[in-house]
């Protein structure tokens, strides 16, 4: 039954635990990997992505305990031109995170994939680290300055539309996008897999716009009209489903749809479909 099941998972937690710890000659990763890791292995999920996001926090914490100075170096020395220095201030629900996310997001990606599991694999990420991390961070920093460019542009755009008619679900679309995309801590939630999305989705804000003030308003309220239908349901019933990986997994095939709608010169991501959102839809609100 289920209590057997969570029962075998434990012992096969407790028994890589005891590997890893038994077989780590370096006391000071011992200790680390004590202080940060071990809850993680022993965690039983509910499903695969939460156990997914659950080692991948504490595979940051063990890199942080390990790379305290060079971590440390980077965020005083983070490779950002002034523009983008000055949106560290500003941009997201909660910009006072955004500097360590910029660290750890980059530490993540110098890290490499797939994230490590045994002592070896440790030893391994902790040298790309050290070795990839200030070439990640350059990676963020493109990533981050253009991310605040575009949400300049469009904070730009939906201030000159106000008082135009037709355009108020529009505007409020975009910001609702904007809303989602640059939640907190976003940096981070997105991760360093999904910064190229991250990267691509605000592309497809700015060819919207661009594509808005080419064409006639009616054009738009179609495509709008066509988006709704699949992400209305989502977005109304989102508030209930904080937290649930399942959710924002969607928000992602939404996002790819999003592209295909608005700004088809941007690359999808996959086969993206109403009919296939809609059966995965339905999935979502089953499990």
């Amino acid at each position: 039954g289920r209590r057997g099941e969570v029962g075998q998972k434990r012992a096969h937690a407790l028994e890589r635990a005891g590997v890893f710890l038994r077989h780590h000659a370096d006391a000071d990763v011992l200790a680390a990997h004590d202080a940060v890791v071990f809850d993680d292995l022993l965690g039983v999920f509910e499903d695969e992505l939460r156990a997914a996001e659950s080692h991948r926090k504490g595979c940051l914490r063990f890199m942080r305990l390990r790379q305290t100075d060079q971590l440390n170096h980077l965020r005083k020395k983070f490779p950002l031109r002034l523009e983008g220095k000055l949106s560290l201030h500003t941009l997201g629900q909660v910009p006072s995170t955004n500097a360590d996310d910029l660290v750890d997001v980059s530490a993540e990606m110098a890290m490499g994939r797939p994230l490590p599991r045994t002592a070896e694999q440790f030893a391994a990420a902790e040298m790309n680290l050290r070795q990839n991390l200030f070439d990640a961070a350059h990676h963020v920093a493109e990533i981050w300055e253009l991310v605040a460019a575009t949400e300049h542009a469009a904070r730009d755009f939906m201030a000159a539309q106000q008082g135009v008619r037709h355009t108020e679900r529009i505007t409020a679309d975009l910001q609702s996008q904007l809303d989602w995309l640059l939640r907190p801590r976003f940096l981070w939630a997105h991760g360093a897999e999904r910064l190229p999305d991250l990267k691509r989705y605000m592309q497809g804000i700015a060819e919207r716009i661009r594509r808005i003030d080419q064409q006639p308003l009616a054009r738009e309220l179609e495509r709008l009209d066509l988006f709704e239908r699949v992400y209305l349901p989502w977005h109304q019933a989102l508030p209930e489903h904080s937290g649930d990986p399942r959710w924002t997994q969607y928000g992602y095939l939404l996002e790819e749809y999003r592209l295909a709608v608005f700004a088809p010169a941007v690359s999808v991501k996959g086969r993206i479909s109403e009919k296939r959102l809609g059966t995965a839809f339905e999935e979502l609100n089953i499990r």
